[in-house]
């Protein structure tokens, strides 16, 4: 209900059923299923939600995330995006080194290249779907929803004239994302995304922080200059992906502020750590 109620807030009155389009890229399942979660929470609450899924890694194909969403548009993958993520292993790579800050994750930059040329392709499919694009444009929108894993949709959102977009994490702040919205790195405390360091950090552990950092920026900021170099023929917009990700309404984090590290944040940032959680509705005797 705080979801909701924080969502509203967007508008002038809550009194009416408002229109939402949430790009839930099929890429990872926790990831689809935070997004299909808040779908779920914003039809309950009376809205007319469609979902866009966009095909990034073609087995996870038919996992919206959501019980409740019936509008569905689904994209296809892009061939040349398929054939660079099967050679260079993309999912094996998300399961079993991405978490890990080891000396083997730098390894990494040599594939985030090519990664990140894959994610450009599939981005360009997206906006020459121009049929889908026209029809979602002519929706209009009250609201969009998306993950920063990509900038697509961002791209996307500001292209058929969505105003009001949410940016919702479905893990902890993005190192380049709080760069985006000027957010204080804090790297003498705050543990970047992959750092396996508490808030407790001797001076050695503090400049291992600051690589973790600087390499979560880079992958991610690399990753959206690429998409937007690839889209720049079809993209009707000017903005940097700086612009982008921070002219949100509202950033989501999926963590507790109260459980999380101490961290300066933006009025704009809001927590909601535990919205997945299912309860028992069931009075006790």
């Amino acid at each position: 209900m705080k979801l909701i109620y924080l969502i509203s807030l967007l508008f002038l009155s809550s009194c009416f059923s408002y229109k939402v389009l949430i790009f839930n890229p099929a890429y990872g399942s926790s990831h689809s299923n935070f997004l299909g979660k808040l779908a779920d929470i914003l039809i309950d609450g009376g809205h007319n939600v469609t979902m866009l899924i966009p095909t990034y890694l073609s087995n996870k194909r038919n996992q919206p995330g959501s019980k409740k969403v019936k509008h569905i548009v689904e994209i296809g993958q892009d061939e040349r995006t398929w054939k660079i993520f099967e050679e260079g292993q993309v999912e094996e790579i998300v399961k079993t080194k991405i978490w890990t800050m080891d000396p083997e994750m730098m390894s990494l930059f040599s594939i985030v290249g090519r990664m990140n040329v894959g994610i450009g392709y599939q981005c360009e499919y997206i906006f020459k779907q121009t049929e889908i694009l026209e029809q979602l444009r002519n929706e209009n929108f009250d609201l969009a929803i998306t993950e920063s894993l990509f900038l697509c949709p961002f791209a996307l959102f500001d292209h058929i004239g969505i105003k009001t977009v949410i940016n919702a994490d479905s893990n902890l702040f993005k190192d380049a994302v709080k760069y985006a919205h000027g957010e204080p790195a804090a790297i003498g405390y705050y543990p970047g995304l992959f750092s396996p360091n508490g808030d407790k950090m001797s001076f050695v552990a503090r400049v291992k922080n600051l690589i973790t950092m600087l390499f979560t920026k880079y992958l991610f900021g690399s990753r959206y200059e690429q998409e937007l170099k690839t889209i720049k023929p079809y993209y009707n917009g000017t903005k940097s992906w700086t612009e982008l990700v921070s002219n949100v309404a509202f950033y989501f984090i999926n963590s507790n502020k109260y459980l999380d590290y101490a961290s300066p944040t933006l009025p704009k940032t809001v927590f909601v750590g535990g919205m997945q959680v299912t309860t028992n509705k069931k009075k006790q005797n």
